[in-house]
């Protein structure tokens, strides 16, 4: 059967549109009408949204990354809170994947679940400045507080072994991408690789101190096989939807990091000193005690098993 449907074309971008979509008169013009096959309708719609976002996203100037270090303020413009109804308000975190969605994991879906922070770098401070010598150079826009429109849960998901531990947020409203406030990119295929031997973990989590840090912390670890965390964890199933990373210099995700991101870096990106970032994992389960001293490793999930999913679930 045909149908004739008006094709969406006008995405909008940082810092206009695409495809010619402005009229002279300054509004936006629709494509003409054309004739398509109903199986083909809208069946790709969340490919093309990460397609038109492959030029903005994962933009980072940071470089190395050691254990205790506090990135540069715009260092991760991706990284998400998660605000709950509870005195100890964030208790997650997630990652900005287009203008409208935040990729988290399941397990921080909470009845209280009330909103999203973005462009946050000290929880304590009313205002976040980058600060050299003694002097203020440049001071980041307040947080942005956001309403939740949608929450889209693995159907899935398992709170016994945290199989399928992934969720999308949809924002209340769309954003506007700047400097402070960018998406990651996504791995491309399901097979991909990109992780190779070292990722980097970020969050406001539990220190080894065993307090919530105020600002944002990162961390380089190694990802270690399947095979050597199934041994570790023998009750859990380790298969090609998890990635197993961690354990070292008493580096390793805590409370609080749940939600948040592990990235790599992508090869062949580099433009003058700025570097490419993809998620390859996110945060999922770890040990009891934070930074344990027999260097256990974190378990994540694998976010290259599931692009299919997140395609399917992303909407205009």
């Amino acid at each position: 059967m045909k149908f004739y449907l008006i094709e969406i074309c006008c995405l909008i971008l940082l810092y206009g549109y695409v495809k010619g979509c402005v009229t002279p008169f300054g509004g936006l013009a629709c494509c003409p009408q054309k004739q398509i096959d109903t199986d083909t309708v809208f069946e790709n719609v969340g490919a093309e949204i990460l397609n038109t976002l492959s030029a903005l996203c994962g933009d980072n100037t940071h470089k190395r990354i050691s254990f205790g270090e506090q990135p540069t303020f715009m260092a991760y413009p991706w990284a998400a809170l998660l605000m709950y109804d509870h005195r100890e308000k964030f208790q997650c975190g997630g990652t900005l994947i287009t203008q409208r969605y935040v990729l988290t994991a399941a397990h921080c879906i909470k009845d209280n679940l009330i909103g999203i922070r973005l462009r946050e770098y000290n929880i304590s401070s009313q205002e976040d400045c980058a600060v050299d010598d003694g002097y203020i150079i440049h001071c980041m826009a307040a947080p942005i507080d956001l309403g939740i429109e949608k929450i889209i849960k693995h159907e899935k998901f398992s709170k016994r072994n945290f199989d399928n531990d992934i969720a999308l947020i949809r924002l209340s409203r769309s954003l506007n991408y700047e400097r402070s406030v960018r998406p990651i990119c996504l791995p491309e295929r399901q097979d991909a690789d990109y992780f190779k031997k070292y990722g980097v973990i970020s969050g406001w989590g539990l220190t080894e101190k065993g307090k919530m840090s105020d600002v944002l912390l990162h961390a380089e670890v190694p990802v270690l096989s399947l095979d050597y965390c199934q041994k570790i964890y023998p009750y859990t199933h380790f298969n090609a939807t998890k990635i197993c990373a961690s354990g070292v210099d008493e580096i390793d995700i805590c409370k609080g990091d749940s939600g948040g991101p592990l990235i790599a870096r992508l090869e062949g990106y580099q433009v003058g000193r700025k570097f490419r970032y993809l998620q390859t994992g996110i945060i999922s389960a770890g040990v009891s005690t934070c930074g344990d001293k027999r260097f256990l490793p974190g378990v994540f999930t694998n976010v290259a098993s599931f692009i299919n999913w997140i395609e399917e679930k992303l909407e205009l």
